[in-house]
Parts: C-alpha cells; structure tokens; sequence
C-alpha cells in the first residue's frame, strides 16, 4: 500500500518555492481505517499552514486500495491552486470529478501509469465561479530510489509525469513523485516546460503509532 493506514499516524510536510524558501507547510492525521469488501479505505484530517501570513486550511481526505490498486484523492492533485481556501469557504461550493486516479501495488521500474483528467469547479449563488482542471500524461515509474529528508530515509518508487494545469492561467510542467510503500510521497519537485525548479516539497515528520 502507498499510504499510511494505522490510525493515529502523523505525517509532516513542507513546500517550498523555487529558491527553496517554504511557502506551507502541511499536517496529515489518519482518523479512521475501514476494511470493506472492496478493499481497504483510510480518512485523513488535513491542515494546510500558509507560510506567510499563518492562515490555516484544514479538510478531510480519503484514499483507497481495491483489487490491488491504490487509489488517491482527487483533491490533493490540486494542492498549489489554492483550492482548500475555497473549500473553506461556507459561501462557495466545490465539486471535483474526473478520472479515477491510482497506482498498481506491482510498481516497477518502466511500469506504466494511465493518463487522466480531474476538473473542479467553485460555484456560488448557483453561478460557476471558476473551473480548474489538471490534466496527467506520460505518467511512468522511471525507478527506485534511496531518499532522504529530514523524516528519514525511505526506498522510494520515482514516478514522472507531464501536467497541464489551469487555474486562471494555464502551466505546463513536469513531476516528479518519490513515493514509499506503506509511507506514501515523500519528496516532490515540479519543473516548467525549460527545466527549471518551480516548486518542491519534502516530509519533514513521519510519526506511526
């Protein structure tokens, strides 16, 4: 499984801007593990810090693994797009749909991953406010990874990706995801279409209880 599942488990992150300064920081807590049929289902509480100005952000997320696939939440592929402020917001309404996103539990080196599309739209008073979308492609596990953060050391699967994201203004760039069995993301970077750092984040706390 790529993800944490014993409730209880606290995990840390930190983003940062292109020079490497932090722009949030991130607090995930697993509340609840639910065994189905299906599968396995585990609730995460979320708080998201702004770096700047000490706003906080909190929702809740869910993640999923069924038939051997590790599903993840929607939501999170839109983090850096300000979406949990509108979320927050008891005047606006947030509705997320798209493609199922997920990875295999067999993840290998050249394994390859489905493209998909999720889109979010803010309504209020009944009218759409604004549509974001993220479109994923070329998505591959390019290989394994020893990585290191100030959480610890973690053999990591490194899966690559080419996004198309649009907010107000559309962004084309490539990402990269080093994520742990059991763990989940540990370390990201996001590059513009020339190369350069855009945005990273790493866990700085992986606490399991």
């Amino acid at each position: 499984m790529f993800f944490p599942s014993t409730e209880g488990t606290v995990i840390e992150m930190t983003q940062f801007d292109k020079n490497g300064k932090p722009t949030s920081y991130s607090t995930q807590n697993v509340i609840k593990r639910n065994e189905t049929a299906k599968g396995l289902t585990v609730r995460y509480q979320q708080t998201i810090k702004d770096a700047k100005d000490d706003k906080t952000f909190t929702n809740e997320m869910e993640v999923r693994c069924e038939s051997g696939k590790f599903y993840v939440d929607m939501t999170d592929l839109f983090k850096g797009m300000n979406l949990e402020s509108y979320q927050s917001s008891p005047e606006m309404q947030v509705t997320v749909d798209g493609d199922a996103m997920f990875y295999p539990s067999d993840l290998s080196p050249n394994s390859v991953l489905p493209d998909g599309k999720v889109t979010a739209k803010i309504n209020t008073s009944g009218f759409t406010m604004l549509t974001m979308y993220v479109n994923l492609s070329n998505r591959k596990c390019a290989a394994i990874e020893s990585v290191t953060t100030p959480a610890g050391t973690f053999e990591c699967y490194k899966i690559t990706q080419d996004v198309e994201a649009k907010a107000i203004v559309k962004v084309l760039a490539t990402d990269i995801t080093w994520l742990a069995e059991g763990v989940g993301v540990v370390k990201t970077e996001s590059y513009d279409k020339k190369g350069k750092l855009m945005a990273s984040s790493q866990m700085t706390k992986f606490e399991k209880k």
